[in-house]
Order: structure tokens, then sequence, then C-alpha cells
């Protein structure tokens, strides 16, 4: 009788090693997987971050840059229509 309680408690040791094992080996898997989307969202965070920046700084600079371009196109505008066209026939009718 001895003998079968010895087995069976070393039975029981191996299967409560191996429960164990496989018990560890799924906290470092889902360590690891937490770590891995950590750093991603931490990655994507910073991307955003610089990002946002510059849409702001684009968004500042937009209202001055739009107005130089409008006094520009009218400064174009003004100057071609006070001078003639260079190639410009005038043609006679008579």
């Amino acid at each position: 009788m001895t003998t079968n309680h010895d087995n069976n408690r070393v039975n029981t040791g191996i299967w409560e090693k191996t429960r164990n094992v496989i018990g560890l080996v799924l906290l470092i898997a889902v360590s690891y997987e937490m770590g891995v989307r950590h750093a991603r969202f931490e990655k994507s965070t910073g991307e955003y971050t610089v990002l946002k920046a510059q849409y702001d700084r684009i968004e500042v600079q937009y209202p001055t840059l739009k107005a130089q371009y409008d006094r520009t196109e009218a400064q174009l505008r003004s100057e071609s229509s006070t001078r003639p066209h260079r190639g410009t026939v005038l043609c006679s009718e008579g």
C-alpha cells in the first residue's frame, strides 16, 4: 500500500509541476503581450502628439500665408490689367 501511495504522490507532483509550468508560461506570454501593447500605445501617442503640434503650427501660420497669397495675387492681377500682353496683335477692320 505504501508503494501505491508513493506512486500517486509522484504522479500528483508531476501534474502539479506541469500545471505550474503551464501557468508560468501563460503568465509570461500575457505579460509580454501587455508590454508590447503598452509600447505600441506609447508610440502612437507620441506620434499623435507630434502630428498635433505640426497641425497647430500650420493652423497658426495659415491666416498670415493666406493674406500674403491674396496680396500677391491681387498685385499680379492689377499689373496684368495695366500692361498689354506680349504678342497681342491689334487688328483694325477696314
